[in-house]
């Protein structure tokens, strides 16, 4: 079913990790493109927050920090009356979905809109069909839910990761630092993340950084 929604105010949730922010933007530009009137404000961690900082598809951007601020964020949030709250992450789980439930009741809002997660979405007003597993890409998913809502997607789909001057100074004083000139082929490994079990071993990203430095002539960082 697709509604067509004209809202003053919309509030995003996007409580998940940096790589889901970074795939959640071609929606939020989406909602932007078709509510260019409309209020659009981002519920998110901190981690996250830094990758769409100072984006001018978002109006404000709350920061959630567990609970040391979640009575605080959601007294503000509810404050707003929003007329769409959505999740833009699906629903791994039953636990994971009541306590998705919680959080919109909390927040209130005229129109809930989610992913409808093997039937988990029971609360969503409006929902995106989604059964796992299943070979459809996460960004797809995301702009179905602005599908839903009656927007067009353009065939041009653009990943966004703001950063500002701040950012560049840190990375120049690195490179000179590290006598990494601009000439240089310079390669960037991630070697954690805030879950151990997507973590490689020390030795197997040596392995890989040895081969980077010997087959391309590169710089690793």
């Amino acid at each position: 079913m697709e509604i067509k929604i004209y809202p003053r105010s919309i509030l995003v949730i996007q409580l998940a990790g940096l790589g889901d922010m970074v795939m959640a933007t071609p929606a939020i530009k989406a909602l932007r493109y078709i509510y260019s009137e409309s209020k659009i404000y981002l519920l998110t961690n901190q981690r996250s927050a830094d990758i769409v900082k100072g984006a001018v598809f978002i109006d404000k951007i709350f920061i959630l920090k567990g609970l040391k601020n979640i009575f605080t964020i959601l007294r503000r949030l509810r404050g707003y009356r929003f007329d769409v709250v959505i999740n833009l992450y699906r629903l791994y789980s039953f636990q994971g979905a009541m306590k998705m439930f919680l959080l919109f009741w909390a927040i209130g809002g005229k129109y809930w809109v989610g992913r409808d997660t093997d039937g988990r979405g029971f609360f969503y007003h409006l929902k995106v069909p989604e059964r796992l597993p299943d070979k459809k890409h996460e960004i797809e998913y995301k702009l179905d839910i602005v599908r839903i809502l009656g927007g067009k997607i353009k065939n041009n789909i653009d990943l966004t990761v703001e950063y500002d001057h701040k950012d560049e100074d840190f990375v120049n004083r690195f490179m000179n630092k590290n006598g990494i000139d601009q000439r240089d082929i310079l390669i960037a490994i991630n070697c954690s993340t805030f879950r151990s079990s997507r973590n490689w071993t020390v030795e197997g990203y040596s392995r890989l950084a040895d081969y980077i430095i010997d087959r391309f002539k590169a710089k690793v960082a």
